[in-house]
């Protein structure tokens, strides 16, 4: 009986036996071949595919290493007058993710330029920047403000206090010449 399907099989189309995407009069032995066929060629658009896609990386990376290089002495040039700020470049980043056509001769500095590269480079690398660097740029940012707010207040308040100590010599002179003015009248009508 095992006899009798093994011979059955090879009369039955492959269409007569469930394969739905088989030709019809095609076997199974036929419909087999046609499908390594069509993985291969399938493979092989899919290798040339990836290819592409990593010839267009390589050029689109060339390019931009490229152009980084123009602008990169001019970028070292204005970090050099500004000094080096962290959470200024933290910032910049941030501004730039979503931005198609960034302008990297506004860059604060290389550094920032780099970490946007590294940020857009891979997802999981801009989730470590937004749970990661970018609060911690905020904190030193805030620091900063907050020191920068403190150090203005007290040189309002030194301000004031050399205003004040300035009132009241400025006071006590003149409290002084009218003493003197008074014991001079009074001199004078003594005399």
């Amino acid at each position: 009986m095992a006899e009798e399907s093994v011979s059955d099989v090879g009369e039955q189309t492959a269409k007569e036996m469930g394969y739905r995407n088989a030709n019809p009069g095609e076997t199974l032995e036929e419909y087999k071949a046609r499908l390594g066929r069509l993985s291969a060629k399938s493979r092989e658009a899919k290798k040339r595919k990836r290819e592409q896609i990593e010839a267009a990386k390589k050029a689109a990376h060339l390019e931009r290493q490229n152009f980084l290089a123009e602008i990169i002495p001019q970028i070292e040039a204005r970090s050099e007058k500004r000094g080096v700020d962290l959470s200024r470049d933290m910032v910049w980043v941030y501004r730039n993710l979503g931005v198609v056509d960034v302008k990297y001769e506004s860059a604060p500095s290389v550094g920032a330029v780099e970490l946007l590269e590294w940020v857009l480079a891979d997802d999981g690398n801009r989730k470590h920047f937004y749970q990661s660097h970018l609060p911690r740029a905020l904190a030193m940012q805030e620091a900063r403000q907050k020191a920068e707010r403190e150090k203005k207040a007290k040189k309002e308040a030194e301000k004031k206090a050399e205003e004040e100590k300035d009132l009241v010599r400025d006071l006590t002179l003149f409290e002084a010449e009218r003493i003197l003015k008074a014991f001079a009248e009074a001199d004078e009508i003594e005399a």
